[in-house]
This record gives C-alpha cells, sequence and structure tokens, in this order.
C-alpha cells in the first residue's frame, strides 16, 4: 500500500541550517582574521547626495505599469531575512520586556553627506492669501549636547534619542474635552451620551459599520461629539486610552473567546473589538483551503470551506468578523491532524494581510500600522513569523474599488512596491495566497488582519483630533520607531554580508539613514508633476506647484537653512525614505506623499515640521485634517496653508510663496528651539512588549 506523504514547513531545512550554522562558525573567524581590513573598507562607503537620484531613474510606484509592477513584486522566496522555524507555544513564553532608559547616547558625530544639487523648474506667477493653523508648541526641555548625524546601525534608536518630559505624559492622562467646531464645549458626557443614543436610534446608525440615514452635518457631529467611544465603551477615555499603551492594554484585556475546541485538537478563536468597532481575531488550529479561491475579473471570491473551525461557538461569537468562506465543524473527530486534512502543516505564527491599496502609500501605510498593531497585540516577534497576503479577503476599504478586488489582477496577492522596505525587512517569510492555490495549509497559529481596516490613518479625517493637540501619541511614534530600526538593521545587515553594494542593475544601494544636519535646518520641498492619466482632473493638477522655482529661491533666503526640492517620483522607495529621514522640515502639498512624516527622524535635533499646502477651494481637499491630526500624533510642528481664491488651473497651483516663507521661518525656530521628542516610546522592533 503507498503511503501518501505530508509536507511540513520546515522539515526539509534542518540540514540546510546546519550547514549555514557551520558556514557562519567559520566566516566569523575569517572576518575576525581580516576585521582591520573590513573596518577600512565599510569606512568608504558614501551617502548618497540628499534628493538626487542615483545612476537609474525609477519610475514612480503610482505610475509603474502592470508588467513593472509584477516584475517588482517579492515573493517568500526573494526575502533575503533568515527564516525562523520554531514550533510556538499556545502562550507565549517570551521574557518581559524591561524598562526603557530614557537616557540619551552621545556619540561622535560624523558628515551627513554633501549638499544636494538644487533641480531648476519652470517659473510661474504667485498668489495671495494663506490660511494658517497654528503648531502646538511642545513643552520646553534640555537638548543634549550632541547627536548623530545618521541614525545608528548599532544598538537603539530609543536610547539615542530626545525624550519628553514627564509633564507631556502626565497631560495625556487627562480626558480631553469634546469641542464643537468654534472650540466651544459640547457639554457633558451625560448629555453627548444622550444626543448619540437618540441619533442611533433615530438612523439606524450601525456603529462602526454604518451610517444609517445620517446626514453629513449629523455625521460630523457624531465625530465631535466621540459617539463611538461612549456607545462602545459607556465613557469618554483620556488620551492614554485611546492613542497610548493603555489603548493597548485594554484591547488586549478584551479578548472574547467565539470558538471553544470540541477535542483537544480543535480550534480555538479569540477575538477583540476595540472603541474603533474593529476585530481582531487570533485562531489556533485552524485550516485554509486555498483551492476555495475563485478569481473573476477584478475580484476574487471564496467558496464554503476556505477558512474551517474545528469547534463550537460560545456566547461571544458576534464578535467574529463574518470571514468570507468561513466553515464550522463542531464534530470532535474532524481536527487539523486528522490523516487527510491537510497538504501541508505550518506551526509558526503567521499574520494575514489583506491590502487596501498597493501602489497609494497614503492608504498602504494604513494596513502597515494594522500588521505592526497585530504583531505587537499577538506578543509576537515578526522575525520569527509569518505575513501571507490574501487578496479580496477583505470587502473593501478607503481606497475604493469592486468589492473583495484583486490588487493585480494578472498578478493575485501582489504585495506592491512598497513592501520590500516594510515587509521585507520585518517577518521571517513573505508570502502569496496564490503560491497554495493547489493545496490546503493548517495553521497552528493564525491572526487575522483587524475588519474593517480603518482604525488609524482615516480616524477622525475631517476635524481635529482632540489628543492631537495635547501632546504627541506613544503609539504613532513606537511605529515610527520600529520603521526606522527595521530599515536601520536591515541595512547593517547589507553591510556585513554583501560586498557590493549595487542592485542587479548596477544601481547604489541605500544603506543608511542619514539625520536632519546638527548645525542648520533642511527644509525638504515634495515635487510632483501632472500625470498625463489623469490630466484634467483638478485633485491631479491642483496638487502641482506651478510657481516652485519662486517658492526655491524665497525660501532659501532664510538662515541657516539649506532647500531641497525633490520629485520623490524620480527616486526608489529606499532613496525617498532617506531623504525623508534627512529633512528638518516637510513642505507637501496634501497627497499621498505627505505621507513621508511616518519616515522622518522623530527625537532628533532640528527634527520635526510639516507645512501642509492646499490647492484652493475649488478642490474639495482643504477640509482634509488628517495628516495634520498624524504629524501632531508624531511630535511635529504643523501648519497648513489653503490657496487663495482662483489660484487652481489645470496647469497647477500657484502657491502663496510670501506666506510659505512666513511659515517656514516660524516652523525654523520651532523645530531648532523645541525639536520633537519621544513620549513613552517602547522598543517593538526586537523585543515583545509586555502589556
Amino acid at each position: 500500500m503507498k503511503t501518501k506523504r505530508v509536507k511540513v514547513a520546515g522539515e526539509s531545512t534542518i540540514r540546510q541550517l546546519l550547514l549555514m550554522l557551520l558556514s557562519m562558525i567559520v566566516t566569523f573567524f575569517i572576518l575576525m582574521a581580516n576585521k582591520s581590513w573590513i573596518l577600512q573598507q565599510v569606512g568608504t562607503f558614501s551617502v548618497p547626495k540628499e534628493g538626487q537620484p542615483t545612476e537609474t531613474v525609477t519610475k514612480a510606484p503610482a505610475t509603474v505599469t502592470t508588467k513593472e509592477a509584477k516584475q517588482s513584486i517579492p515573493t517568500g522566496e526573494e526575502v533575503k531575512d533568515e527564516l525562523g522555524f520554531m514550533k510556538m507555544p499556545q502562550t507565549p513564553k517570551y521574557p518581559p520586556s524591561s524598562k526603557i532608559p530614557v537616557g540619551f547616547k552621545d556619540p561622535a558625530e560624523s558628515n551627513a553627506g554633501d549638499e544636494p544639487q538644487q533641480m531648476s523648474f519652470i517659473l510661474g506667477a504667485s498668489l495671495e492669501s494663506e490660511q494658517v493653523n497654528s503648531a502646538v508648541k511642545p513643552t520646553v526641555y534640555n537638548i543634549p549636547p550632541k547627536t548623530r548625524d545618521t541614525a545608528s546601525t548599532t544598538g537603539s534608536l530609543i536610547s539615542s534619542s530626545i525624550h519628553c518630559p514627564a509633564e507631556v505624559h502626565k497631560s495625556y492622562a487627562q480626558v480631553p474635552v469634546a469641542k464643537a467646531a468654534d472650540g466651544s464645549s459640547l457639554g457633558t458626557p451625560e448629555s453627548l451620551m444622550q444626543w448619540c443614543s437618540g441619533k442611533r436610534a433615530q438612523h439606524n446608525v450601525a456603529v462602526g459599520r454604518s451610517w444609517g440615514s445620517l446626514t453629513r452635518n449629523d455625521r460630523m457631529e457624531w465625530d465631535r461629539r466621540r459617539c463611538n467611544e461612549l456607545l462602545t465603551r459607556g465613557k469618554l477615555q483620556t488620551c492614554d486610552e485611546q492613542w497610548g499603551w493603555a489603548y493597548f492594554e485594554t484591547w488586549r484585556k478584551n479578548f472574547k473567546t467565539v470558538l471553544a475546541p470540541n477535542s483537544v485538537h480543535g480550534s480555538n478563536v479569540s477575538c477583540i473589538v476595540d472603541y474603533k468597532t474593529t476585530s481582531y481575531c487570533e485562531m489556533r488550529n485552524v485550516k485554509m483551503d486555498f483551492r476555495k479561491m475563485r478569481e473573476i475579473g477584478q475580484s476574487r471570491s471564496f467558496d464554503s470551506g476556505f477558512l474551517t473551525l474545528f469547534g463550537e461557538r460560545q456566547g461571544g461569537f458576534s464578535a467574529l468578523p463574518m470571514y468570507p468562506g468561513i466553515s464550522i465543524q463542531n464534530d470532535p473527530n474532524s481536527h487539523i491532524h486528522r490523516s487527510g486534512t491537510c497538504d501541508v502543516y505550518e506551526t509558526r505564527p503567521t499574520f494575514v494581510l489583506s491590502n487596501d491599496d498597493i501602489f497609494n502609500l497614503g492608504h498602504y501605510i494604513n494596513d502597515v500600522i494594522g500588521i505592526w498593531a497585530m504583531t505587537v497585540l499577538a506578543g509576537r516577534k515578526s522575525k520569527e513569523s509569518i505575513l501571507l497576503n490574501i487578496d479580496g479577503l477583505r470587502e473593501g476599504g478607503p481606497a475604493g474599488g469592486p468589492a473583495h478586488r484583486l490588487m493585480l489582477p494578472q498578478s493575485p496577492d501582489a504585495h506592491g512596491p512598497y513592501s520590500p522596505s516594510y515587509y521585507g525587512t520585518w517577518f521571517a517569510d513573505v508570502q502569496m495566497a496564490k503560491a497554495h492555490k493547489k493545496e490546503s495549509v493548517c495553521y497552528s497559529e493564525l491572526h487575522i488582519f483587524p475588519l474593517p481596516g480603518v482604525p488609524w490613518f482615516w480616524n477622525d479625517w475631517g476635524r481635529i483630533n482632540d489628543c492631537s493637540m495635547v501632546a504627541s501619541s506613544p503609539l504613532y511614534q513606537s511605529f515610527n520607531v520600529f520603521l526606522r530600526q527595521h530599515l536601520l538593521n536591515h541595512y547593517r545587515s547589507l553591510l556585513q554580508t554583501q560586498a557590493n553594494q549595487r542592485d542587479a542593475q548596477g544601481k547604489q544601494l541605500v544603506t543608511t539613514l542619514p539625520n536632519p544636519p546638527t548645525d542648520h535646518v533642511h527644509i525638504v520641498i515634495e515635487v510632483r508633476k501632472i500625470n498625463a492619466a489623469k490630466r484634467g482632473a483638478k485633485t491631479n493638477s491642483g496638487r502641482v506647484i506651478r510657481n516652485l522655482p519662486g517658492l526655491v529661491a524665497a525660501l532659501q533666503t532664510l538662515p541657516n537653512v539649506k532647500v531641497t526640492a525633490q520629485d520623490f517620483a524620480l527616486l526608489t522607495f529606499p532613496e525617498q525614505i532617506a531623504l525623508a529621514h534627512s529633512a528638518s522640515i516637510l513642505v507637501s502639498m496634501h497627497g499621498a506623499g505627505t505621507t513621508h512624516i511616518f519616515h522622518m527622524a522623530v527625537g532628533q535635533k532640528n527634527c520635526c515640521g510639516l507645512i501642509e499646502l492646499f490647492p484652493d477651494r475649488t478642490v474639495d481637499l482643504y477640509t482634509a485634517e488628517g495628516y495634520g491630526n498624524l504629524a501632531r500624533m508624531l511630535g511635529f510642528h504643523h501648519y497648513r496653508l489653503v490657496a487663495g481664491s482662483d489660484t487652481t488651473t489645470p496647469q497647477g497651483t500657484n502657491v502663496d510663496i510670501e506666506g510659505i516663507k512666513r511659515l517656514a521661518e516660524k516652523m525654523v525656530r520651532h523645530v531648532s528651539d523645541t525639536p520633537t521628542c519621544l513620549h513613552e516610546v517602547r522598543e517593538t522592533a526586537s523585543a515583545v512588549v509586555a502589556l
């Protein structure tokens, strides 16, 4: 009788791992014998000129063709980091994280690189009016005498950054007052609750899911009165409970068992719903049958049995999102270890992603934050885990498009052009669902992406977030440090393992993150060009600065300031990140490019500020407060300026040069005198956070 062999993930790699270990030991002794030569060679690596593309020009991710995009998609095999094949226990057994020191390292200063070459642009006319939203000025604190000119590739960014005084966190423990558009109080918590409850009943509002028949004005009032918070938590919360570690701690404590095992090998499913009504689920011993996926045009469907849970529903089952293709088997004899149930068994923690958009960085970063939040809530190290992308698992998102859409119908489950700089540096393995198209996989531990998937980036997009006016968010700042730390660790690995610092096309690799200069302020202007495919759409052309040369010339007259005007679309994504990291102040037309504030050197001297520009009021963007909220959550100083009447044309917007110059003068003083400080930031890049 022939026995069918079942593939077990990681089984065939033991011999390879032993050979790798032996090779590493031999390499170590060789390196030690040549230590002085290695140090000499590493010292010769140069930092690319800020804002200047290196040898090959790369098209913008948003404008790549389908063919180009498919060629840039990373697969699990293309991820260069080491793989961790270890079986995770049912209960995390990581050692508790130690308290993060708040001291400041005093490393020797180093050169940040050469001055950038200035680009030239077509001149246009200037305009007149300005609308300013003043930045919140943080508490003054002592700045250490020396800081790095290049972010450290050894040790932790946290220990080498400026930290906020204790008074900042005390203010974050207060409950902010719900305010009307004019800044006046909207009433007591009791009166707010009465209003919210009445509107919910009258207009059939499903909290976090449907506005019902609420008018647009009532929706704005709903957010101002913080109805989601009141109706789900029964009270107004402190800023720490909304945007600090207390938020994660509360979320983690509210796990509900929605499906219990009916046998020793059965499934266990627990879900949590935060006050923003986002559901996140952890699953044990479940099966995904990828043969149940079907692509139809631009969408994907999932037949029953795509996701199979083996167990019995519990009282909190309503907290389980209705994932497509879900099936529940309550037979004790059915489980993942039953013969013939699965083709592959995966024992590593697996995090499931379903993207909203893979080409618009503004939409993409929302999902990146969601994945980071999952790893923190799960208490798992990403370097020991898998990321699995399943297009269409989510019904939809802010980016729109058909329900259960495929990002690239010709290449389902593509991770997109940004993934190598994010997930490629985090996870042991980055996978696409289509790689399992002809098999079923049983997972001992599965974490499914929070749904509906919009709790972070898009929260309070149309109004000023109350807590952003109080202090920076420990969560947003921890995420910023996490991104930067992983990139630095990745670059350190490149320097140690690759003698040739060029890619397959011969292009110089980015191997550092230059900090803002310590002896002057670096202003970076994010430049756009008119997208020919969208010509005539004022939301596109209106965000092009038509009189850019005049703006550059005016800002260059400011003392102790260096100006870089750069079309980010001409840079590779690692080059974009490096340029943003070198900026003290970002000047950006509201749009996806403004998302680069997440890559700036929060906690370093002469950083950070955002001057956010808008077309005139014929383009319905001026009501967006989202990037201002995010900037303040990151600890930035922030100004916004809306262009004057009749200044936006199909050729671009003539911005108020003198108005921007006045704002830049103020911003230069802000970032010089009170740079961004870290507020209760915790290490999440290499340690498990104890919640």
